[in-house]
């Protein structure tokens, strides 16, 4: 199984995310009554938008970042771990977590919750296994039982609202379709559920920048040429700004609550909100 730490209890929230029909197990495939199948439950569905060329070089450059990730020291990954931590203080993760594009699922540890809350979604197949003994492996221990699925964002294979919380950080501007990503968190989150999203705005950058390299970036993309170097060394889909981020939040049916700049940075913010109710022909209902 391409899915990490999978076991027959999951399928009771996963769907087809074509048909969103049951899925039952044969062997090693995930198939439904009529048909539809996924070897090694694998749920990258290819459509249309995710075959452009943009998004496809925006997912090569995620994975070799990932690998770089991995070989980093453990001063490194405390130091992460420290800036992040406050973030969920003051926005916390409760209930059934889904982690949509967190990788190996970091939020776990950053958040400080419990592994079995947590199912991450992400493109890239994370398998616990294939990381060679490392600091990255030993200080993220935590991380080893948390469920995995290769999958996208805009086509999640999970059942209408059997989650508390939707988690995206650092991921809503790497989509094909953010729009479409942020509908489908609305669709399996339950009713009142939250969305989590953090993200970097347009022209975003860390305070103490030192060094050449970052010193030289921060004035690249505080300039005229800034968008040049968008262009040819950033491969993000989008990079919005606070007023187009909470449109898009607010556009796809969440009402949001807090927003918080991360300390140490201009223009990462973190947003919480919650799943609104939907008004139709006078009334009110959730869906």
């Amino acid at each position: 199984m391409l899915i990490d730490n999978f076991s027959p209890s999951l399928l009771e929230r996963l769907v087809c995310p074509v048909s969103r029909e049951s899925l039952s197990q044969s062997t090693n495939t995930l198939i439904t009554p009529s048909g539809f199948a996924y070897p090694q439950g694998d749920f990258r569905v290819v459509a249309g938008d995710m075959k452009s060329t943009a998004w496809g070089e925006g997912q090569r450059h995620y994975e070799k970042f990932n690998k770089k990730w991995v070989s980093r020291d453990a001063a490194f990954y405390r130091s992460v771990d420290t800036e992040t931590t406050e973030i969920y203080r003051q926005i916390p993760l409760a209930g059934k977590i889904l982690d949509v594009g967190g990788g190996f699922g970091l939020v776990t540890q950053h958040a400080g919750v419990d592994s079995r809350q947590i199912v991450c979604i992400d493109p890239m197949v994370c398998k616990w296994e294939s990381i060679p003994p490392s600091t990255y492996k030993e200080h993220y221990a935590l991380l080893a039982d948390v469920v995995r699925i290769p999958g996208y964002a805009e086509h999640l294979p999970f059942a209408n609202g059997v989650f508390d919380t939707v988690h995206m950080r650092s991921c809503l501007d790497h989509f094909a379709n953010p729009h479409r990503a942020l509908l489908e968190a609305r669709r399996v989150l339950k009713a009142g559920g939250k969305l989590v999203v953090g993200l970097a705005l347009e022209g975003a950058f860390r305070l103490n920048n030192s060094g050449f390299v970052n010193k030289t970036k921060r004035k690249l993309k505080s300039s005229f040429i800034g968008d040049l170097y968008e262009h040819f060394f950033d491969q993000h889909m989008f990079h919005p700004t606070e007023e187009s981020l909470r449109k898009l939040v607010e556009g796809a049916g969440f009402q949001i609550g807090q927003y918080i700049h991360q300390v140490g940075y201009s223009g990462v913010v973190y947003l919480s909100a919650t799943k609104a109710a939907v008004r139709q022909s006078g009334d009110t209902r959730k869906i």
